[in-house]
């Protein structure tokens, strides 16, 4: 799936695409820019084989509606280009909004960036991650606000009912399991029970980690929270075999 989902954020697609051409008021491709910069027109970096812009700390970039385009427009799903359309290291105190951002490795890439904003843009039809975010400082990250990544169907409203679902069967599930557990093992077995289970439980925490990150890695984010979806329903049918 081409510009996976690899960060969770909210969706209200704003930019469209605006007829391609040059235009002299915009940075060129593969620039690092300070300061503010707003674009005049969509960014045509198809034949410029780099990073679309580099973003210094403090920078504030409005694409206002317009698009970057970048270089991986004909590579295939899943091949990492080292090529990303807004790129910013170590920087803080970074805005970006109103972008479009099409056709990189990853659409947004922020390493060890914090304090920072990004508004109502679009990071899609990359070959890898719509946005990847890395080693960002726990509690003065990037905020995301009317982001729409992937294929742009992530919207706070789907957000709220998987998350409603997901406590709901939660609240419902941790009470049945118990009582599950103990009419089929019997009281004088439960502790005896407990204890693999927990065994098992601290287990897949362990490994769960590592192997989501590879999987996320190898077949991008949404396809292994795909494979998440599945191990649930894989569950279920072993229960109903009990």
């Amino acid at each position: 799936m081409r510009g996976s989902l690899y960060v969770l954020a909210v969706a209200t697609p704003l930019c469209v695409l605006a007829p391609l051409g040059a235009h002299a008021g915009n940075p060129a491709c593969g620039a690092t820019i300070s300061g503010v910069v707003t674009l005049t027109g969509n960014m045509n970096c198809t034949a410029v084989k780099k990073h679309g812009l580099a973003l210094t700390s403090g920078t504030t970039l409005d694409c206002a509606g317009f698009s970057i385009l970048g270089p991986d427009g004909a590579v295939a799903n899943g091949v990492q280009t080292g090529r990303y359309g807004i790129y910013a290291s170590s920087k803080s105190g970074i805005t970006i909004k109103n972008c479009a951002v099409t056709d990189y490795d990853r659409g947004l890439y922020f390493s060890n960036v914090s304090d920072s904003v990004v508004d109502h843009s679009r990071f899609y039809g990359n070959t890898r991650f719509g946005a990847s975010l890395a080693g960002l400082v726990l509690g003065r990250a990037v905020t995301a606000e009317g982001v729409s990544l992937g294929f742009g169907v992530l919207t706070m409203a789907l957000l709220y009912i998987v998350g409603f679902l997901v406590g709901t069967g939660s609240i419902i599930g941790w009470p049945a399991y118990q009582v599950f557990m103990t009419e089929r093992v019997g009281r004088e077995n439960l502790v005896e029970a407990n204890a693999k289970i927990g065994v098992a439980d601290s287990a897949a925490q362990l490994v769960g980690p590592g192997l989501a990150g590879a999987l996320i890695q190898w077949l991008t984010a949404p396809i292994a929270i795909l494979f998440d979806a599945l191990s649930f329903f894989a569950s279920a049918l072993m229960l109903r075999g009990i």
